[in-house]
């Protein structure tokens, strides 16, 4: 019996039917586990600002089934797993601007996984909501988190198959653009930086250092005189927020970071933050001058 003989035309098709089939088969055998995540530092003007941004995020957050929130700095058996949540929160004018972005456990951001919304102050609180459902939504490739579960989301970060497209949600009116000099400078003015690193087992030192994820420092007080750092310390600790408002060096408007991990060489007391929370700290530094002022804080357990 003659077979007429199969087009390269079908034969393509015919394996691309085969290998879509495959995948989604692998894609069906994987799918179950959701995305480990910790909401970091979120960064406002206001301290009380950013911890109430920061827990209206975790609470959306935690409403979809595609992610598991961990608490703490360290979780066993999960650590080298878990993303981390950072992110800013900007006042523009009568304008807010929120951002929130993913880094992996090397502190480098996870590509296509950010998202950012803007809108009028009154309506902050609307806002982190429709951020957190437009965050969900970016990683699970635009599925409601309300729907059945697609292929696995921590599968889908490494492989960084991200379906919608990033979206330019503000763009500064250029009449009122900054100088190309100042362009990347922070809009936001701060006294100190707090770093936050308990849960960390951070030890005390007299001459401790932050550190980007590589190693590499980014404050480390070293034109402090023996004196001073004998007398007053290149850094102050203290094992609360609250507490830590309350010192000198503190000022009226503190940065908070939160430390991803500790340094241990030579001594476990310099605590490690993100590379975007570190570019961050460093220009908010230049601009306002508290790294020349030792106006940095440690928080510790004890």
């Amino acid at each position: 019996m003659f077979t007429a003989p199969i087009s390269p035309v079908r034969l393509c098709r015919r394996a691309f039917l085969t290998v879509g089939v495959s995948l989604l088969a692998s894609s069906a055998a994987v799918a179950s586990s959701p995305i480990p995540v910790r909401v970091g530092s979120i960064s406002a003007a206001d301290l009380n600002l950013a911890h109430a941004v920061k827990e209206t995020l975790i609470t959306d957050l935690a409403k979809s089934d595609h992610l598991t929130l961990l608490a703490g700095s360290k979780v066993p058996g999960a650590a080298r797993a878990a993303y981390t949540l950072t992110g800013s929160c900007l006042f523009v004018g009568p304008n807010v601007i929120i951002n929130l972005r993913m880094v992996n456990a090397s502190g480098h951001t996870v590509p296509g996984a950010a998202e950012n919304v803007m809108g009028p102050r009154s309506e902050l609180f609307r806002l982190i909501h429709t951020l957190a459902g437009k965050f969900t939504a970016r990683l699970t490739g635009g599925v409601n988190h309300a729907a059945t579960r697609r292929a696995s989301p921590s599968r889908q970060l490494e492989t960084a198959p991200i379906r919608v497209e990033p979206k330019i949600l503000y763009k500064e009116p250029e009449e009122t653009a900054p100088a190309a000099d100042e362009s990347d400078e922070p809009a936001e003015r701060y006294t100190s930086v707090i770093i936050d690193a308990r849960g960390l087992g951070l030890e005390r030192s007299m001459c401790p250092k932050i550190r980007r994820p590589d190693g590499s420092t980014v404050y480390d007080g070293g034109d402090c005189t023996p004196d001073f750092a004998i007398e007053k310390g290149v850094v102050g600790y203290a094992t609360s927020v609250e507490k830590a408002r309350c010192m000198d060096r503190a000022g009226s408007r503190p940065l908070v970071i939160v430390a991803q991990d500790r340094h241990d060489q030579p001594l476990s007391s310099d605590p490690i933050i993100t590379d975007d929370d570190a570019d961050y700290l460093a220009k908010c530094a230049k601009r306002n001058g508290f790294f020349k002022k030792y106006n940095v804080i440690f928080l510790i357990d004890k």
